[in-house]
């Protein structure tokens, strides 16, 4: 089993490092469902989701302060962005709150029905 590098040259196989950082991706990749379930047992599932997104943010403006990349700078690509960030964000909840209103078996419903009856 050989593959062609870019430069021409062929390889015969995978190395151990990069055999090495496959497996720990793998692994990083099945730890993460095992800690979201024993996270999930002490504090709210919304307020991890909310802390996992500050911390990346702040490893990502991290990152680019150590690259030099500048983020607030006036470059016209405001409009654009805000309009993707709402587009996403509108298609990653509409599916959601759909389902809170046809599916009778939603959380939501049961709810409903809960506070609408002398529970």
């Amino acid at each position: 089993m050989s593959s062609t590098v870019a430069n021409g040259t062929s390889r015969a196989g995978i190395d151990a490092a990069a055999a090495s950082l496959m497996v720990l991706l793998t692994l990083s990749w099945g730890l993460n469902y095992v800690a979201a379930k024993v996270s999930y047992a002490g504090y709210d599932p919304v307020f991890l989701s909310v802390l996992r997104a500050v911390i990346g943010g702040f490893f990502v403006l991290l990152w680019c302060w150590w690259r030099g990349i500048r983020l607030f700078s006036r470059d016209g690509t405001l409009a654009a962005g805000a309009l993707v960030g709402a587009l996403f964000g509108l298609e990653s909840s509409s599916p959601l709150l759909a389902s809170y209103s046809f599916f009778p078996t939603s959380s939501a419903w049961r709810r409903r029905e809960c506070c609408s009856a002398t529970c």
